[in-house]
């Protein structure tokens, strides 16, 4: 419990890996008041290219486990030890295995269970009945955009009073410094042909297999590039794609960078091919560094961040309608946001809207 007058607050997140969620995670810890709480943060396991950033005064505990189902007698002796008054779990599996271990130690802590993904999104069977008998048991549940929020209600039935919509933080204080500074790759020097741009991990759901569709049927009338920043397991099938279809020249897998920013802010168009999004951090970049967007309409996350104006919206699956929208945002000037938009997506804003939440659990 509190240490020196702090609250004891532990992060629960399956790895620091290079996705929305582990970015989120890592930036609230950055954000959060170390004078305020004693914070923790508990991992499966420690890595990922989010690790670097921790802060120094961060608790970490990584539990080890072969797999992260098997964590939880391991979670329960680590939570015995920290003996934290608020637990942040984040990502279905983490919120069900802290509820699990609250539930079964018979802990004392609260919890606050953050969904990234909509709730629509394929799981195994009973798991929204699971996440509905867990999660109404929680103290609450944050969705990262008002349609999850929605969905939580709505779908998985935990109580109104205790669902929480709290947009992931984006924006620091190096966002601007960070897209200012050179982007160094050749295609985006010499600027021969546009450059499409497209992030994210190489996962099913991102549908980087359309991503690269849509080139080959922009290159059958005209020349264009693209470049995929992002890592994953399915960069051997993405890449025999792209030979197949003789694209080595037109389309890059550039791997995971630690700032695409530059990259947003040089090339021609920001494409969004995913089935899937809970808040897409890439788009919010995208829309900041005023790149031409065409994004296909996922259930939860994206109209929210283009608004009806900052991009066109695509069915997903839709290949065509994709290739039609990006030869009209080829036309397209880049565009400028307003100073709300980066306080709405802001560290600042999301470690306030968390901290609140604590305080109030814990009165």
């Amino acid at each position: 419990m509190k240490t020196n007058g702090k609250l004891k607050v532990a992060f629960f997140i399956t790895s620091l890996a290079g996705g929305g969620a582990e970015k989120a995670v890592s930036m609230l810890l950055d954000s959060l008041c170390g004078v305020t709480y004693e914070l923790h943060l508990i991992v499966n396991k420690l890595e990922g290219p989010y690790v670097k950033s921790l802060p120094e005064h961060i608790h970490v505990t990584e539990l080890g486990a072969a797999r992260l189902r098997s964590a939880l007698p391991i979670l329960k002796q680590e939570l015995k030890k920290i003996n934290p008054d608020v637990v942040i779990s984040h990502m279905m599996e983490n919120n069900l295995l802290i509820m699990l271990a609250k539930l079964t130690g018979k802990f004392s802590f609260k919890t606050l269970l953050c969904e990234h993904s909509t709730i629509q999104r394929k799981r195994f069977k009973g798991a929204n009945m699971l996440r509905t008998w867990t999660y109404s048991r929680s103290d609450g549940v944050i969705g990262v955009s008002a349609a999850m929020g929605q969905e939580i209600h709505s779908v998985l039935k935990v109580p109104e009073n205790k669902v929480h919509v709290i947009y992931n933080p984006v924006f620091d204080s190096d966002f601007i410094q960070r897209s200012e500074r050179p982007c160094t790759h050749p295609w985006l020097v010499d600027m021969d042909y546009p450059v499409i741009i497209g992030i994210g991990r190489l996962v099913r759901e991102k549908r980087f297999d359309l991503f690269i569709e849509v080139i080959k049927e922009l290159n059958e009338g005209m020349n264009v590039r693209a470049i995929i920043l992002g890592e994953g397991h399915l960069r051997s099938e993405l890449q025999e794609k792209i030979n197949g279809y003789k694209l080595q020249t037109k389309v890059e897998l550039a791997g995971y960078m630690d700032n695409p920013l530059p990259f947003l802010k040089k090339g021609n168009v920001f494409l969004q091919s995913s089935d899937i999004e809970g808040l897409p951090t890439a788009l919010i970049e995208a829309t900041a560094c005023g790149i031409p967007i065409v994004a296909t309409k996922t259930h939860t996350g994206t109209e929210e961040i283009l608004n009806g104006g900052s991009g066109i919206i695509v069915e997903r699956e839709d290949v065509n309608g994709m290739v039609d929208a990006v030869k009209l945002m080829l036309r397209q000037q880049r565009s400028e946001v307003s100073p709300a938009y980066y306080q709405k997506f802001s560290s600042e804003q999301a470690a306030e809207e968390y901290s609140s939440l604590i305080d109030k659990l814990c009165i």
